[in-house]
């Protein structure tokens, strides 16, 4: 465990360092599942009934594995921790109730088959609030 900005996070700091620029990344590497504790405490409330919490819980592993997978190669992260990804907030975020569902459905991802056979994860996008544009 580590803190940044006063908040407390699992996993290990790693600051990478711009070589053509004076800044520097702090990057947060821990473990797929501890991250999610850290995501679906997040972006949703962890009084929710366990069904919506497993479920955020798996909508969140595909999306960050979808990311990870298209963007995150030539990177020193994978996802941020905001919006523009997902909202993470490490240990703040976590609750007994949240750590129950992610372990729930722990490695649970959605896939669909591709033409060539193989099972490609989807590329699991959501929102909290879309102003009535997919009701």
């Amino acid at each position: 465990m580590f803190r940044i900005n006063d908040k407390r996070y699992r996993g290990h700091l790693r600051l990478c360092i711009d070589e053509g620029e004076p800044t520097f990344e702090a990057v947060n590497h821990v473990p797929l599942e501890s991250y999610l504790f850290g995501v679906v405490g997040a972006e949703m409330q962890s009084y929710w009934e366990t069904e919506a919490l497993k479920t955020q819980a798996v909508a969140s592993r595909t999306y960050c594995l979808y990311i990870k997978d298209r963007f995150g190669r030539n990177r020193t992260w994978d996802v941020t921790q905001s919006e523009s990804s997902q909202v993470y907030r490490g240990l703040d975020a976590e609750t007994p109730t949240v750590r129950e569902a992610v372990s729930a459905t722990a490695g649970e991802v959605l896939v669909a088959p591709a033409a060539d056979g193989r099972e490609l994860v989807l590329p699991a996008y959501y929102s909290s609030s879309c102003g009535g544009h997919t009701e």
